[in-house]
């Protein structure tokens, strides 16, 4: 059969289907047909988006699915005959306008932009769209609109912007977002000499509540401080949280003598605010360094260099103050020296630039015939290779708390030096001197012990100085973490003994077996009477209680005699023998020409 055969074959059947009076046949059609109405209509309606037909000049909605009436909180029929542009909201309805205006302009082409409707509800819906002018059965123009709800996606979205910018204890802005805006007044001030102040707020007390009452009172206390803060500033200020206790407040276009009263109102109700956990109202108080933000002023970390050095100024001066940054300011002056310190100090662990040294502890009588005894000192070395002093860098970097990491650095190294040498034994005494921060630090005592651990001899070599200004913070605390390494077999010994009004207490209540007499007491006994007196008094004292005395600062014959005249125990100081570095020592003790650390034997 050839294809025109064929073809008029089959009009032919078709032609007899449509003749055919059987009813069956007819149901049969007629409920095919309905099924593909029913999947075409359930397809369009119950799609996952938002399908509008928009007439293109007035914007009236023509038809759409059941799913998007239902997401804009509507019946469908309802929608029907609005202009789309009433759904949306004031400040939205001429940016719709345009896009779908541009939609018509570019016909047959997809146009995709974001916008938002407003449910019935009030509730806003963020819709991604994607609209293209067609022409419809009728050959009239009409806007297809679909759009793919992003509400939920653009709330994920603002929800993680919001967290990038904020501190999650206070809601207040964090210190990435508040230099963000510290950069745009200091190029405002330079762009249009306008006046601007930083000021930087540390809270006196916090560290003690911190401490004491746990760090969920720490977060309460930084939440209820940045609540008053803000309150007693303006509208437009900005506060936030930079680190820790410190915050940090930005107030623009406003002169300093305008600034300096509204940080004064700060602190007055910081001072009038108490703190209550459970139960138990806590007076709180706060220290500010305020600086003026300037067209000359070099950059913002300039600017927070200048109020942290100001702040710390304030908190050295007293509670609740505040400190005006100068560039003539001697106690600001001090401050960034410090500073400077504590980057050195920074700068040297990292690179690993400190140096052990060590000075002889001579004994004085046969008290202490047969041992070696030592003090180890720390040097740091420059980057030109010079050796720096710690009574140089030491304050500073306790007063950035890096002291703890200095000590477990000399801790660690002396262990090892002891162990690898062989050079501890019973009779060996190697003193070690501890910040008060590591005393309080509960996990200071656990590395000594981990260090220890396969050095078990080492510990009972070991004798730890403290002073009494490194007890004063946190006694209790110190007591427990000298008792813990006590029964390591470590020994104490109470430095700069007699400075302190405290220092006799402590002999009844801590487990000191050393005193080290302060060289203030040592120096002047050979030509005064009166000093020599008190030295006898300190010495008895320190035998009555069973103690080891020491004289620091020996620098002198005579001194030396009249320390042996009134029967002190050991004598340390320049005329002894000076400090050396270890390595030496070490050498010369290898070599075999001088028994290392017997130097300061009898």
């Amino acid at each position: 059969m050839s294809e025109v055969d064929a073809a008029t074959a089959g009009n032919r059947q078709r032609e007899g289907l449509l003749e055919s009076p059987d009813p069956a046949h007819w149901h049969g059609l007629f409920d095919a047909l309905r099924q593909r109405e029913r999947r075409t209509r359930l397809l369009h309606d119950e799609q996952p988006l938002l399908v509008l037909v928009i007439e293109p000049d007035t914007k009236v909605i023509e038809s759409v699915n059941a799913f998007g009436a239902r997401l804009l909180d509507w019946q469908a029929r309802d929608l029907v005959g609005l202009s789309l542009e009433t759904l949306a909201p004031p400040d939205g309805a001429s940016r719709l306008r345009a896009e779908l205006r541009e939609c018509v302009q570019q016909a047959g082409h997809v146009h995709r932009f974001e916008t938002c409707l407003l449910r019935k509800d009030g509730r806003l819906l963020w819709l991604r769209a994607q609209a293209r002018a067609v022409m419809n059965a009728d050959e009239r123009q009409v806007i297809l609109l679909c759009c793919e709800d992003v509400s939920e996606a653009r709330l994920r979205s603002r929800t993680l912007a919001y967290r990038a910018r904020h501190d999650p204890v206070t809601g207040l802005i964090n210190r990435a977002e508040f230099e963000r805006r510290l950069q745009r007044a200091l190029y405002d001030a330079g762009s249009h000499s306008s006046e601007h102040a930083l000021a930087l707020l540390d809270v006196d007390q916090f560290k003690v509540i911190n401490y004491r009452l746990g760090h969920a009172a720490g977060d309460e206390l930084l939440h209820e401080i940045g609540e008053i803060v803000t309150d007693a500033l303006r509208s437009g200020d900005t506060v936030a949280r930079l680190n820790g206790d410190e915050l940090g407040i930005l107030l623009e276009h406003c002169s300093m003598t305008r600034a300096h009263a509204l940080v004064a109102e700060v602190v007055t109700a910081i001072g009038a605010f108490d703190f209550e956990w459970a139960s138990q109202p806590y007076n709180v108080t706060a220290s500010v360094g305020l600086v003026p933000i300037r067209p000359d002023s070099d950059s913002v970390a300039e600017l927070l260099s200048h109020a942290d050095a100001a702040c710390r100024a304030a908190a050295d001066g007293g509670r609740g103050r505040i400190h005006v940054w100068r560039a003539d300011d001697r106690e600001v002056g001090e401050r960034h020296r410090e500073m400077e310190w504590a980057a050195c100090v920074e700068n040297a662990l990292h690179a690993e630039r400190f140096r052990l040294h060590v000075q002889p502890i001579v004994p004085l009588s046969a008290i202490g015939a047969g041992g070696s005894y030592y003090e180890l000192l720390l040097r740091m070395e420059d980057e030109k290779g010079a050796l720096i002093s710690a009574q140089n860098f030491l304050p500073a970097a306790e007063r950035f708390h890096l002291g703890p990491r200095l000590d477990r650095w000399v801790v660690g190294r002396a262990i090892d030096w002891l162990n690898s040498r062989g050079l501890a034994s019973a009779d060996d005494t190697c003193c070690i001197n501890l910040s008060g921060q590591s005393l309080a630090d509960p996990e200071f005592p656990r590395f000594v012990l981990d260090r220890l651990m396969r050095r078990r001899s080492v510990g009972a070599s070991i004798c730890f100085e403290i002073t009494e200004t490194s007890l004063i913070a946190n006694l209790e605390r110190a007591r427990a973490s000298m008792e813990t390494l006590a029964h390591a077999g470590c020994r104490f010994a109470l430095d700069d003994f007699g400075s302190g009004h405290s220092s006799f207490a402590y002999l009844k209540n801590l487990p000191v077996q050393w005193l080290k007499i302060d060289g203030g007491f040592v120096r002047g006994i050979a030509e005064s009477d009166e000093d020599l007196a008190f030295l006898r008094l300190i010495n008895e004292l320190g035998h009555l209680t069973g103690k080891r005395t020491v004289a620091e600062s020996v620098e002198s014959e005579p001194v030396l005699q009249k320390l042996r005249e009134i029967g002190v125990d050991f004598a340390q100081g320049y005329h002894m023998g000076r400090p050396g570095p270890i390595e030496a020592r070490v050498a010369a003790n290898e070599s075999g020409e001088v028994p290392i650390l017997k130097l300061c034997e009898i």
